[in-house]
């Protein structure tokens, strides 16, 4: 054993040390997935270095501007990390593309000038000349010429490389080179989009027919994870929508679905004309519908509990980075929330004086809703359903717990609702609520809780994530003005209509004609002709 050690112990130290150096900063990640996420970036990295170990092994240079990268790249990741909270991703790219000389004097002036960063500054190159003199007195030829470790190599190299390729909760874990990599070339094709979104804000053209005038206050829930059969306006047998299910103007649709299961892809499909059946051939997909409000003298706010314009500009690219260049920004709002909150509740509360309500505007509210974990959705006196309320025998109360505190989101994301509704009980105003997709809650032969990219096309995901609550409630000024309008919504309830549509409901709500106007995408025009839904 002790030969074992002096002869291969040092290359094993230095394995597992550039494994760590590449895995840890997966580690840094969203905390519901930092987990899974190191567990996978500790499998590639150990193929990766394992690769680097065979090709460096009789070279001293190598050897030492390899463990340079390694150690570079995770002293960054994890300064960001202490400092912004974040990796090095596109957010963080991004800045950095928008920093200039000025500002970049500013932030060494304010974070690189201080003694306690100096200090660890200082502290991190003396590791890293610790690191280089262990290097150059540690020989790794033995360790990658020894039978055993040409035997582990294969398998582990297999798995490794394949493990980008697999459709598991847990591949978003990427090594620091990955990762970087990554994010530059998503910002590059990224900012190509927002490219396009800016020439066809000026190519937007309002017809002079238009009738703003005519038109209510119109208010855009989007809501996150809704699985709406788990909704007692669905069916569901607990009472998990018992305010909404009192409103005597909600019309609930039947057949709403979404083409994605991510909340950036269905935001894109909210908020621009982009059509799931069209694919990238329809310029008019970089058409920005809150951009056809403004242009048409709508006021326009939008409130988003899930993320922020940053300073830096381009730098949201969390769900909505097509909205923060200031030119999209100012072509699309009139106002635009910089807080969150922990609940949907406190930031309604938040926010509520903001709310548009003088007719011809427009109020865009994105909830954080039933997201992943639903514990952490409501406040801890809104956990109203327990483990004995789920009367199911093929689940253990693990699995039991998590239906409750869904269920209890649910029934939270209810009240939230009915405080949103009461802002506007006594206006002329029209509400519509929405999904961007649903979740799967052990409902269903494969037993699933969650989802995956990947898994859209067979029916449990189909009657679970796909099908997604849609429905619109009017107040009673509306209808007593517009019995017409709230006559269509009502025989539209069982058309099929998909999230892509919505922008268009949207315009015929508002009385809105422009250049790339399709009435027939709209569900409650005369003209309306469903598409089929096609899944990313």
């Amino acid at each position: 054993m002790k030969s074992f050690f002096s002869k291969y112990g040092g290359g094993i130290l230095l394995l597992l040390l550039a494994v760590l150096f590449l895995s840890l900063p997966a580690g840094y990640e969203n905390e519901a997935f930092a987990k899974g996420a190191f567990l996978t970036a500790f499998v590639s990295s150990l193929a990766w270095t394992i690769l680097a170990f065979y090709l460096m092994r009789d070279h001293q240079v190598m050897k030492v501007l390899f463990f340079t990268i390694v150690f570079v790249l995770f002293a960054l990741e994890t300064a960001v990390y202490l400092r912004f909270g974040s990796r090095v991703d596109a957010n963080i790219i991004t800045l950095l593309m928008q920093t200039d000389w000025a500002e970049a004097r500013e932030f060494i002036s304010a974070y690189l000038l201080d003694w306690k960063i100096l200090c660890s500054f200082l502290c991190v190159v003396g590791v890293y000349y610790l690191l280089i003199y262990v290097l150059k007195r540690i020989h790794i030829k033995y360790l990658v010429q020894s039978k055993l470790f040409r035997i582990l190599s294969l398998p582990v190299i297999g798995l490794g490389l394949s493990l980008p390729c697999l459709s598991i909760p847990t591949t978003m874990g990427k090594n620091p080179i990955v990762g970087i990599y990554d994010a530059i070339q998503f910002v590059r094709n990224s900012h190509g989009d927002v490219d396009q979104f800016v020439s066809m804000i000026d190519k937007i053209e309002i017809y002079s027919d238009s009738c703003k005038h005519l038109s209510p206050t119109i208010v855009l829930v989007v809501g996150e994870s809704f699985n709406k059969h788990r909704s007692s306006l669905y069916g569901y047998a607990l009472p998990t929508n018992p305010l909404f299910t009192k409103e005597k103007n909600l019309v609930l649709f039947t057949h709403a679905n979404t083409p994605v299961c991510y909340t950036s892809g269905a935001m894109r499909y909210i908020f621009s004309l982009k059509s799931c059946d069209l694919g990238g051939a329809d310029s008019a997909q970089y058409v920005l519908f809150p951009a056809v409000f403004k242009k048409a003298s709508f006021k326009v706010a939008y409130f988003d509990n899930q993320y922020t314009r940053s300073r830096g500009g381009e730098a949201d690219y969390g769900c909505s980075y097509f909205f923060s260049p200031k030119y999209i920004n100012d072509h699309c709002f009139d106002f635009r929330n910089e807080t969150l909150e922990e609940y949907d509740g406190d930031f309604i509360s938040g926010y509520k004086s903001r709310f548009l309500k003088n007719g011809a505007s427009l109020n865009i509210i994105h909830l954080k809703g039933q997201h992943f974990q639903a514990m952490k959705r409501y406040p801890p006196d809104f956990a109203y359903f327990k483990i004995s309320d789920i009367q199911r025998n093929d689940l253990d109360d693990s699995e039991k717990q998590k239906m409750v505190e869904y269920d209890n989101a649910t029934r939270y994301n209810d009240y939230v609702m009915r405080m949103i509704l009461d802002e506007f009980r006594n206006d002329d105003a029209v509400v519509i609520y929405l999904s961007d997709h649903g979740e799967n809650i052990y409902d269903g032969v494969g037993h699933r809780y969650g989802r995956n990219v990947g898994e859209l096309y067979d029916a449990e995901s189909k009657y679970n994530v796909r099908e997604i609550p849609f429905m619109i409630w009017c107040t009673d000024t509306f209808i007593n003005k517009r019995p017409e309008v709230y006559d269509k919504i009502k025989r539209a309830r069982e058309l099929p209509v998909c999230l892509d549509d919505v922008a268009y409901l949207l315009f015929d709500l508002g009385h809105i004609d422009f250049n790339y106007h399709k009435p027939e995408r709209s569900v409650i025009n005369p003209q309306y002709h469903p598409h089929k839904t096609i899944v990313e």
